[in-house]
């Protein structure tokens, strides 16, 4: 039995029904209270990619609840052909056998009549999880099973890459889990010594709001200009925002350079006071006042070449992540590299996972790592407490056998060039 945009399976031990626009709310909510959630099978996700087309694909079973879900990305090539991407989808038990096989079938069918060349998808399901020390690279049973299962049912794994840029989204991710402890209180003691020092020198942590994405902007710019990278524009970032509302989270660490000036110029000269009044015979404390007041003159000069340079005032490091039910990801990151004595991006960061946790998420994502477990991304952001967490990896479902074949000749050629044109 068929009905538009519905497809009924009579066949099976139970009955299960595809369904090809899922109505986004019940979609969400669903998403939201699975193990698997995560931002990017949220239904807003396919309006942030505004360069591709969306679908919100579901599966019902006999009771009618929704037990399997994909938001599809959908985009076409000059040729009138389609490629269909799901990140970081299905959402499904991987276990349910007979309505994985079933889903994925009635997937390929509708791919297929959309002139799709291949389905390609990144199931969310976890190879190995562990604490960074304990973390071990290898592929736990349970992920093996459903590798087996998807390519049973023709699916073509793409290998257990390790390449940060080998897959579209990166397979290692370093994930910090909420342990009912404040974010300061599981750095480093050194970590812990820095922010408090970069307090003292009036870093402030601003809650920021779309109002403040010019000076979030200006630190994705200073980034860019660093490593040599092409992140997104304030048009990118104010879509997302104003699609996730209060669950979009921004900060920005910054000093104010009147304020900092003002009050070091302040404390100068309460310095020489002391120094003016001392009695003649307490040289001891005299020498300690003039370290202080050589301290403090050298702070004042600071902050005067830096307000000479960025004015009233300086953006350091800024965040920008997005809640979504049990999950956070950090997204974008912003650093001025010019001012590395403070620890600004360490500051955005432990703000931006106290206020994830505080509302009920049970982790943070920080993002992509190198799988050998070597780079300096995973340096800096191991000293956020976190698990390393390895994914299954992208699987291919050709369509089209001859043109999926003309596609792998492509990407043999061209490379990372052909994933980045897929993100």
């Amino acid at each position: 039995m068929t009905r538009k945009g519905i497809i009924i399976n009579r066949n099976a031990h139970k009955a299960y029904t595809y369904i090809d626009h899922v109505d986004p709310y019940e979609y969400d909510e669903f998403v939201k209270q699975h193990v698997h959630c995560n931002l990017l099978q949220s239904s807003k996700w396919g309006e942030v990619k505004s360069n591709w087309e969306h679908r919100l694909t579901g599966l019902h079973d006999e009771r009618n609840n929704l037990i399997a879900a994909a938001l599809v990305l959908i985009r076409r090539i000059k040729s009138g052909h389609t490629l269909w991407y799901i990140p970081r989808g299905p959402i499904m038990d991987y276990r349910q056998r007979e309505a994985v096989a079933f889903y994925m079938t009635e997937l390929r069918n509708q791919a297929h009549a959309d002139r799709c060349v291949f389905l390609k998808i990144d199931p969310p399901v976890v190879a190995h999880a562990a604490p960074i020390a304990t973390f071990e690279d290898v592929v736990d049973p349970e992920a093996l099973d459903a590798k087996a299962l998807l390519e049973s049912i023709g699916f073509q794994h793409q290998g257990f890459t390790k390449g940060l840029y080998d897959t579209i989204q990166p397979r290692y991710q370093a994930i910090t889990f909420d342990d009912g402890r404040l974010i300061e209180d599981r750095l480093t003691s050194r970590r812990r010594r820095a922010l408090k020092n970069a307090e003292k020198r009036m870093l402030e942590v601003h809650r920021g709001n779309t109002d403040d994405l010019d000076d979030f902007c200006y630190l994705i710019e200073k980034t860019e200009e660093a490593k040599d990278l092409v992140l997104r524009d304030k048009t990118y970032f104010k879509r997302l925002m104003d699609l996730y509302g209060n669950g979009s989270i921004l900060y920005i660490a910054r000093i104010d350079l009147s304020t900092a000036v003002a009050r070091v110029e302040k404390e100068k000269l309460n310095i020489e006071t002391r120094i003016a009044d001392l009695p003649e015979n307490a040289p001891k404390k005299r020498r300690v006042y003039q370290e202080q007041l050589d301290a403090c003159e050298s702070s004042l000069r600071f902050y005067q070449e830096m307000r000479e340079k960025e004015g009233d005032r300086a953006l350091l490091a800024g965040c920008l992540s997005v809640l979504f039910g049990r999950s956070c990801e950090l997204l974008y990151a912003g650093f001025n590299r010019d001012y590395t004595r403070f620890a600004a991006q360490d500051a955005a960061y432990v703000a931006t996972m106290n206020e994830a946790f505080r509302k009920g998420t049970d982790y943070v994502g920080m993002g992509g790592i190198s799988g050998d477990l070597e780079d300096g991304l995973l340096e800096y952001k191991s000293h956020f407490d976190p698990h390393i967490v390895s994914y299954l990896g992208e699987f291919d479902l050709p369509v089209r056998p001859v043109l999926y074949r003309l596609y792998r000749f492509m990407k043999d050629k061209l490379g990372q060039r052909l994933i980045r044109l897929m993100r």
